[in-house]
């Protein structure tokens, strides 16, 4: 008699489980998970096939000829004109080409790429779309604020190499984007002035004293041009205007002692220069302006020391100033 004979022989005649042996036991457990397995294998092959997911998979492969058609369930009705079409053989939809974005033809590609892109329209030709590498992609303008610091940036760049007509270009572009901007009011007016368009200069300068009463370079470059006319009235008016607001500016202490000077009131301007010999000494002008009153008063021992110095600080000891002070200091 076999193993599983006796086994179940053992059982019949009354035997318990629990007498069984260890191998017997071991065999039991095996015989019940092969059929718990074998079960599991069945419902789920049974499930796949009532799942309607499945029968829509089968459906379009046998339209495309990969394994045939299943044959109807008796519960199934198909209507008759459905199953006319079924026996035909349906035409096989031939698979659209993929998209390839190739380099020698842009426009083509860009006008393909767009249409692949769902909810955008075809972009004209005036519009800011443009396409890299099949994507969509919307250009941005830069800001007006962007836009102005890159016109003063490139201004300031030709102003300093002495390109003057690019600089006026330049700043009255920005002058355009931002009408009260002080630097491109500022440093057109210096063009304007250097190209000989004084009266353009005058009107912003202006201009800018009535945006910016408080500005001291505009004040001053103002009392030039005014010395330059003659009109040293006016312009001791606009640099005692400057000083009250900036008391110790370099620029207003200097032309305030040349305009008392040009009109007569040469101990005043004296003071006004020694005051900046004491406050800026490293200025070459304070010394210079000041020694040559005292030398024109015949005051030559206090005179010398002061052009003396004035000589020391010049940078650029070619120029006619330079060389007139040196004559002088050599006598």
């Amino acid at each position: 008699m076999s193993l599983p004979h006796r086994f179940f022989s053992r059982l019949r005649e009354g035997g318990s489980a629990r007498s069984l042996s260890p191998w017997h036991k071991a065999l039991l457990l095996l015989l019940l998970l092969g059929s718990a397995a074998l079960g599991y294998i069945a419902v789920s092959k049974y499930v796949a096939r009532r799942s309607p997911v499945r029968r829509s998979v089968v459906k379009r492969q046998v339209v495309k000829g990969q394994v045939p058609a299943p044959a109807p369930r008796k519960s199934e009705k198909i209507h008759p004109v459905k199953q006319v079409e079924n026996k035909k053989t349906q035409p096989v939809e031939k698979p659209k080409p993929t998209f390839k974005l190739k380099t020698a033809k842009p426009v083509r590609a860009r006008k393909e790429a767009v249409k692949r892109v769902v909810g955008v329209r075809k972009p004209s030709r005036k519009s800011s779309i443009r396409v890299k590498r099949g994507v969509v992609v919307k250009k941005t303008r830069p800001s007006r604020e962007v836009l102005l610091l890159s016109l003063l940036e490139e201004a300031t760049k030709a102003f300093a190499r002495g390109d003057l007509g690019t600089a006026l270009v330049k700043y009255s572009k920005a002058l355009e984007l931002d009408p009260s901007n002080r630097k491109a009011l500022l440093n057109l007016a210096i063009i304007h002035y250097k190209l000989g368009n004084v009266k353009k200069a005058k009107d912003l300068l202006h201009r800018l004293l009535e945006i910016y009463p408080k500005d001291a370079d505009a004040m001053n470059n103002l009392a030039v041009i005014r010395m330059e006319e003659g009109d040293y009235n006016g312009a001791l008016e606009l640099i005692d205007r400057c000083l009250e607001v900036y008391p110790a500016n370099r620029v207003a202490l200097i032309n305030k002692g040349i305009c008392l000077y040009r009109l007569g009131r040469v101990d005043e301007a004296l003071e006004v220069f020694r005051r900046g010999v004491q406050l800026y000494p490293d200025e070459y002008r304070f010394f210079l302006y000041a020694g040559i009153i005292l030398y024109e008063r015949g005051d030559v021992a206090g005179a010398y020391p002061l052009l003396r110095r004035a000589y020391t600080l010049m940078e650029d000891k070619s120029s006619p100033d330079a060389e007139l002070l040196r004559r002088v200091l050599e006598q």
